[in-house]
């Protein structure tokens, strides 16, 4: 259960944002996972990549991805379609062998008897079925990851990427996936929908890394799984910059406080954008933007800790 939420700003901009919230057994839930992981290729490639789906799955091929980019045959790697054509590739794989053995050892057939269908019982046909498809409802989670990728080479690109299928190119400036995409496509959209044409493709970052932080606010408040402090990440010219826990924990009341109506549009960018471009620049902003920018420093608070006003 999670949320990722990644928008194109600009040709030469994009931003991430994803829960950190991780599910076991259906019964207890860890604020611990780091959903959203980065590249930089000699400032010439970047990339920020998040998954969703069995926290396994994804971390395995997350440490296959990475240390393929950095061997020799990975080298070649210089685009982002390149970047995502790879990682496809290598999450069918992944499904395909994993498939295979799960034949071997619940069935004791190989990938292609299941795909024949040769000298199979009849009363097992149905269960080889779902397994070979990835629909056992046993393992249907260890099949369902989904990646979204947005990076930099010339251009801002942006790729969902489903187990078991190509690469997919997202032609608006948003996408978001995981159990909380219902609700993050809401804000998301409305947030897009209301920008003049002109100003699609020429996103302000400090907006749009807020509109992220707004959706991811906005899956946790309605979604059962999606929690814990947020991965909150972003590229521009210079390079990758990911915020730390204090920072990212700050960003997320900030944009609260302000859709509360408790401060108002110029403090929420002004504090936002310092968080963003200037590395541990929490005490500063902390010390200054509920009390300095706020309508009522108290009435904040008492917000904050959750009572309703």
């Amino acid at each position: 259960m999670t949320v990722i939420n990644a928008m194109k700003f600009s040709d030469h901009e994009g931003g991430m944002v994803s829960d950190s919230q991780i599910t076991r057994d259906s019964t207890r839930k860890y604020d611990i996972i780091e959903k959203v992981f980065s590249f930089d290729r000699d400032k010439q490639l970047f990339l920020l990549m998040g998954g969703t789906g069995k926290s396994e799955t994804l971390r395995e091929l997350k440490n296959q991805f990475m240390a393929y980019l950095k061997s020799e045959k990975g080298q070649g790697i210089r685009t982002v379609r390149e970047a995502a054509q790879a990682l496809s590739e290598m999450a069918t794989t992944y499904k395909r062998e994993t498939i295979e053995q799960l034949l071997k050892s619940k069935y004791g057939i190989s990938f292609q008897d299941a795909l024949s269908g040769e000298g199979i019982d009849t009363e097992l046909y149905k269960g080889v079925k779902e397994l070979l498809i990835g629909q056992d409802i046993f393992y249907k989670g260890t099949f369902g990851g989904t990646f979204l990728m947005i990076g930099k080479d010339e251009k801002t690109f942006l790729y969902q990427i489903e187990m078991g299928t190509p690469p997919a190119f997202c032609s608006t400036v948003y996408e978001s996936v995981g159990s909380g995409k219902d609700e993050a496509d809401k804000v998301l959209g409305t947030y897009v929908t209301r920008l003049p044409r002109s100003k699609k493709n020429n996103i302000p970052l400090v907006e749009g890394m807020a509109a992220l932080i707004r959706a991811t606010n906005a899956a946790e408040k309605l979604n059962k799984g999606v929690g814990g402090i947020p991965n909150i990440s972003y590229f521009n010219r210079e390079g990758i910059t990911i915020l730390d826990e204090k920072e990212s924990l700050l960003a997320l009341e900030i944009v609260r406080v302000h859709d509360a109506g408790l401060i108002k549009t110029g403090a929420l960018k002004e504090s936002l954008d310092t968080l963003l471009h200037k590395p541990d620049s929490f005490e500063e902003v902390d010390a200054e933007v509920f009390k300095k920018y706020g309508v009522d420093f108290d009435r904040i608070m008492f917000f904050l800790r959750g009572y309703k006003h």
